[in-house]
């Protein structure tokens, strides 16, 4: 039996013999390679496959391999649609997971279809299924999961989408005053998709625009049919990390969310809560804040067990830090958005990555470990933050005419807010930035001359301090400096990509590049 010792360093080779010993090669799936690293923090064995390959790849390799189709497969380069299910249907993607014999597929979250093709190649599923994780994603249900077990949930219903009329939002509004939260419950996309704040009725109005305009891009049986209504409640955007094991509900520390910051989001979507990123250093949280976070992780967590959820999810909070209240907003059944950056904090500060518990739970491997020894290492204060990066144009496809390479920099702003990057070293992790005015830039960086699809991220910077001032939507004039210059860099042109000629994107990629 493997027994995990709360010192990553003692228990890290131990680890590494035990997941080799699985008679399957793991394999993550994911747009880029970065965002599917961890895993191959504490097993050899894992490797990637993702759609871009992006110039911190070389850095990437160094720990796992990574195929990425824009580089295997050239000829479909074009294709529009990159998510898990889209890059397992990739004829190449499925001869070379064939070509591997028992394959373990690790991704950021399941669905139905998913899962279907998962059986019928064989792949074991290094996650929850979709019937056991759906219930918890679904808004609506975990209104009413967090009621049961005793959360102390923000007031507010749930109605039909339908039923939000105008004299019915006078009544909520009577009800819950001036300021409302709506949620679309059946938005299984995380980030603040279908998140919004209400103020009047102009933004109620919004609401309806992008209701109908998400109601035309989905099939009948996905419709959007209800939508949680609650107070706004003034405080901090954060969240908390939660491992369902054997021996119980592991929980990490209160982080801060990077949420609606101008530089990362556009204003004119309708949409609010939008993550960008977290911050570990503005805010170390006090106990009485963390133990009530801890608390709901664990009832959850608890609850979850007993459905037959096992391993990483979040909660999402709102800290009112002057009265030192938490308030849960929305359950994440999968690996948030803090992750891999989570993970690569937690083996900085020797800390045995949360990771390690993901696969040996999924993978059946026999172990033991000291709980309380654990979970109390896991509340080391955590240091940085990450913000990331996309082609902020919802609508159209952008190409980089120009070009950043990943890796660590050196930043300096100027009085004028003139930004002066230097490049020092290969890197892509937060262990190799030496002082709080160097910076990471990776997660598929483009090239330049790549195409890169609306709302698409294509980038992430990882900073030793912190980025945020005094709230989770204000970037300090440092971060926000650094932003713009980067994207000043990367220099986004739109252009018109037809959506079924992939020769189109070699061709101008290949312009580019000459």
């Amino acid at each position: 039996m493997l027994f995990v010792d709360s010192d990553w360093q003692k228990s890290k080779e131990a680890v590494r013999q035990a997941l080799g010993r699985v008679d399957k090669n793991l394999v993550g799936i994911g747009v880029t390679a970065f965002n599917r690293i961890s895993p191959a923090l504490v097993s050899d064995k894992f490797q990637l496959v993702c759609h871009r390959a992006g110039s911190d790849l070389p850095y990437l390799r160094k720990i796992a391999k990574v195929t990425a189709i824009s580089e295997s497969w050239p000829e479909t380069a074009g294709m529009t649609r990159y998510n898990s299910l889209a890059i397992l249907q990739h004829p190449g993607v499925e001869q070379y997971l064939t070509s591997l014999g028992k394959v373990g597929v690790f991704v950021y979250k399941t669905s139905e279809r998913v899962d279907r093709l998962c059986d019928e190649r064989g792949y074991q599923l290094i996650a929850n299924r979709h019937e056991i994780r759906d219930k918890f994603e679904n808004k609506k249900d975990f209104r009413v999961i967090g009621k049961k077990i005793g959360l102390k949930m923000i007031g507010g219903e749930t109605i039909k989408i339908d039923d939000l009329s105008d004299e019915k939002y006078g009544e909520l509004v009577g009800k819950m005053g001036d300021k409302l939260v709506l949620q679309l419950t059946e938005l299984s996309r995380g980030g603040g998709s279908g998140t919004f704040f209400i103020n009047n009725k102009g933004d109620l109005e919004k609401f309806r625009e992008v209701v109908a305009e998400k109601g035309e891009n989905r099939e009948e049986e996905e419709k959007l049919t209800f939508v949680n209504v609650t107070q706004f409640v003034e405080g901090i955007a954060g969240s908390i990390t939660g491992c369902v094991t054997r021996e119980g509900v592991l929980t990490g520390v209160v982080q801060t969310q990077v949420v609606d910051v101008p530089e990362l989001v556009r204003r004119d979507t309708g949409r609010s809560g939008v993550f960008r990123g977290h911050d570990w250093s503005v805010f170390h949280y006090s106990d009485k804040v963390q133990r009530q976070a801890e608390k709901m992780a664990e009832a959850l967590g608890g609850f979850m067990a007993k459905e037959g959820y096992k391993g990483i999810f979040g909660i999402d909070l709102i800290i009112d830090r002057e009265r030192d209240e938490v308030y849960p907003v929305e359950c994440n059944p999968r690996y948030t958005g803090a992750f891999p950056v989570y993970s690569l904090l937690q083996a900085q500060a020797n800390e045995v990555p949360l990771d390690v518990f993901q696969l040996l739970e999924f993978l059946g491997v026999d172990y033991a470990y000291d709980f309380e020894a654990v979970n109390q290492s896991w509340k080391t204060p955590k240091f940085g933050a990450h913000l990331v990066l996309h082609n902020r144009d919802h609508e159209n496809w952008v190409r980089a005419g120009g070009e950043l390479a990943a890796g660590v920099y050196r930043f300096k702003v100027e009085a004028d807010d003139k930004v002066e990057l230097t490049f020092l070293r290969e890197g892509f992790q937060p262990e190799d930035l030496r002082g709080e005015d160097e910076l990471v830039l990776t997660d598929g960086v483009p090239y330049k001359g790549d195409l890169i699809k609306p709302h698409l991220r294509c980038g992430k910077l990882i900073f030793a301090g912190k980025v945020l001032n005094k709230i989770h939507d204000q970037l300090t004039a440092e971060a926000s400096a650094v932003v713009k210059e980067v994207y000043r860099r990367f220099d986004f042109q739109v252009v018109d990509v037809p959506e079924d000629d992939w020769r189109w994107e070699r061709r101008m990629a290949s312009e580019a590049n000459a």
